[in-house]
């Protein structure tokens, strides 16, 4: 692929709302539509008439994203599942293949801190929510 010859300049415009509207260069260019008044892009136009469109939940979670032909042909997507903490835990994706999310459990915090005390018994640890360990330190005899 050729570099650009010249000079790059981008050009960009707002709507009413002050978000984003187009981003103009040599590239092309690239038209974000929201999802209401709030700043949660929905579509992106590619200049290549390619688009990319997300879908959300009630609370702003992104729920699925899709990239589309101008025929509204399916090139790639992914979909996401959350639980009631709102963390990720399923992806779909185009070919119908999953991925689950494990969420650390109290158990992992206690591992990791037997783990740290067999290399130094001075190390000490605190977990935050759902017993991640946040620090650790060793006491000073």
């Amino acid at each position: 692929m050729a570099q650009p010859s010249g000079a790059w300049t981008t050009g960009f415009t707002y709507d009413a709302a002050h978000r984003l509207a187009t981003v103009i260069s040599p590239a092309g260019t690239f038209t974000c539509t929201y999802k209401g008044p709030g700043n949660l892009v929905t579509n992106l136009a590619l200049p290549n008439t390619l688009r990319i469109t997300n879908a959300l939940d009630t609370v702003g979670r992104l729920t699925s994203t899709r990239l589309l032909t101008s025929g509204s042909s399916l090139l790639n997507a992914h979909a996401d599942l959350y639980n009631l903490a709102s963390q990720r835990t399923n992806q779909t994706r185009t070919d119908a293949s999953t991925v689950t999310y494990e969420k650390p459990s109290l158990s992992h915090g206690r591992r990791l801190t037997t783990l740290l005390r067999t290399i130094d018994p001075r190390l000490t640890t605190s977990s935050g929510p759902e017993g991640r360990v946040t620090t650790w330190y060793a006491h000073q005899p």
